[in-house]
């Protein structure tokens, strides 16, 4: 398979294999356009890496820390400080950025990857990048959503998904320049396989794996630009203009892909071309008026896209410390914004008579329907792996995940961003008030409150016997209050704690306590709430899985977005 890779200039070579020793600095690729640097670049790294006060840091992000040479001669560059240790991140950003066509795309470009082997440390120098992030002080305008588009096409047509297009990746100057930075988390889809109908998971999308970078921006940056903006009124402005200046976007992406699919090789693929080209135009001509219809079911799509986001964020192997135990909750949040997406194009359907509209309509019904079977088995697999984790009953080879929850060191459950509770009200959600979530099935007490009612009175334990006899306790009676007032998302967050603080009671009284009567009890608790907690979830997300959910947003999810709980 051969990877897309542009050239960043004829005078331009990136050298690949040859590693260049300084002393301690090793330069693992260099770009030879700058070798009139090098030696001054090596002695000013050597004394980075020895403690020198020669840089400023800039910012710091999950993977390392960006600061900026003091030395006039190397003002416009940055070096990037490693913190994970492994060489892999630096290499794989370092080819990203080698790949990417400067001369249009503008913005970070490859100097150097360097090793300290004395240090063992790793940094990847590039160049400054003009601008600030985007924030409620710089906010975009008609001429930067076009640059930003026009760039984003820029990436698109080499096969580049940026993986990371959040606001703070997204620079905008003075004059309205963007320009993007952090390419770590980039994927690169060769030509040849960009309308393979054996479709990867690189691009997250239904038809083709031709990458849309817009769809990674709508994301990581949309929800947050949306969310602070000052009005439900400015919302909806913005997002008028956001999609005018997304049309030309689509009739750019169309063009192309007209001209590469030109006498197409794969005659397989030729349906799922025709396909990407109607969905393409049928939006290039439709967002340069965004009607009503099409208003709603593109804010209801960046819902859904944030909602995704928001889960993710709670199991990403690259974030430190994460809180995952309200994942399968933020993940039954966006089964939910994406079934809303789903009745709201069934709803507009019959509305969308000529045939871009149709064709419209038909994309929508193609995309809601990938992500719903995508979110569905993310779902599933996270609550999978959450059981797991909480009982430590990890599969071979399985990441092991830590748990620091205690009365000291609090975790707070924060909700998914609710983007259209901010909306014109015609953008809320579709409810029927029909059918509920099966009272019957919550009934937790009825599993473990005897058991728990019969340790508290043996009376017979040590101290730390009895705190974990209390913490369980007042588990069960927050429990009970969650099912009063119909919090199943919280009731579910608060059920998978009960299993790891069981577990953790069961684990100090094998090798403490070590009465047979207390362990009994508490085997068979850990049974019942491990049990009922696998049930619960299967209620809660079945009403989203039914062949009506179409059609119906359960009764009850309507406050899951306001859950939060302090533990």
């Amino acid at each position: 398979m051969k990877v897309l890779l542009q050239p960043l200039n004829q005078k331009s070579k990136i050298d690949n294999n040859k590693k260049i020793t300084f002393g301690s600095i090793i330069f693992e690729n260099y770009n030879n356009k700058y070798d009139d640097i090098k030696t001054l670049l090596r002695t000013e790294i050597e004394r980075f890496s020895n403690g020198a006060n020669n840089a400023v840091l800039l910012g710091e992000g999950v993977s390392g820390e960006t600061y900026k040479f003091t030395n006039p001669r190397l003002s416009k560059f940055v070096i990037k400080k490693n913190k994970s240790g492994f060489s892999e991140d630096y290499s794989k950003e370092f080819k990203n950025l080698a790949s990417i066509p400067v001369e249009k795309v503008g913005g970070q470009e490859a100097i150097a990857r360097v090793y300290n082997n004395r240090k063992d440390t790793h940094y990847l120098v590039s160049t400054l990048v003009s601008g600030k992030t985007v924030s409620t002080q710089n906010r975009y305008t008609d001429r930067s959503l076009k640059i930003l588009f026009d760039k984003m096409f820029e990436l698109d047509k080499v096969g580049i998904y940026h993986g990371d297009l959040n606001g703070k990746n997204i620079l905008l100057d003075g004059t309205g320049n963007v320009n993007f930075i952090d390419y770590q988390w980039t994927e690169k889809v060769d030509k040849n396989n960009l309308f393979d109908n054996v479709k990867s998971q690189k691009t997250l999308l239904p038809v083709s794996n031709f990458p849309e970078n817009a769809q990674m921006f709508e994301m990581a940056s949309m929800p947050w630009y949306m969310e602070n903006l000052d009005s439900s009124i400015d919302r909806e402005a913005f997002l008028k203009q956001y999609l005018r200046a997304k049309a030309n976007y689509h009739e750019q992406r169309y063009d192309y892909i007209k001209k590469i699919t030109t006498n197409w090789r794969y005659s397989s693929e030729l349906p799922y071309i025709k396909e990407a080209l109607d969905s393409e135009k049928a939006k290039a001509m439709l967002f340069k008026n965004p009607s009503d219809g099409v208003l709603k079911i593109e804010m209801k799509k960046l819902q859904f896209l944030s909602d995704y986001r928001d889960a993710y964020s709670h199991v990403d192997p690259n974030l430190p410390n994460r809180n995952i135990l309200p994942a399968p909750s933020a993940y039954i949040c966006s089964l939910s914004s994406v079934q809303d997406f789903r009745k709201e194009v069934s709803k507009q359907s019959p509305l969308f008579v000529d045939q871009h509209a149709k064709n419209y309509i038909k994309s929508m019904e193609r995309y809601g329907d990938y992500w719903y079977n995508n979110l569905k088995n993310y779902t599933n697999d996270t609550f999978d792996y959450i059981m797991r984790a909480v009982k430590k009953q990890y599969k071979s080879g399985e990441e092991r995940h830590e748990f620091y929850i205690n009365e000291r060191n609090p975790r707070v459950f924060e909700p998914n961003r609710d983007l259209l509770a901010k909306m014109p009200s015609s953008y809320r959600p579709f409810y029927e008030r029909n059918f509920d979530i099966p009272i019957a099935g919550v009934r937790i007490e009825y599993r473990y409150e005897g058991t728990i009612d019969s340790l508290k009175q043996a009376k017979l334990y040590d101290l730390k016997t009895q705190h974990h006899i209390y913490k369980l306790s007042r588990i069960l009676k927050e429990t009970k209050q969650f099912i009063n007032d119909k919090e199943y998302l919280n009731l579910l967050n608060l059920s998978e704690l009960s299993i790891l603080k069981i577990r953790e009671f069961r684990s100090y009284s094998k090798h403490n306590q070590k009465d047979p009567f207390v362990l009994n009890r508490i085997d068979s608790l850990f049974r019942d709430v491990s049990r009922y907690t696998h049930n619960l979830f299967k209620i809660i997300q079945g009403g989203l899985q039914q062949e009506n959910a179409k059609s119906i947003i359960v009764k009850g999810y309507e406050e899951m977005r306001k859950f939060k709980y302090k533990i």
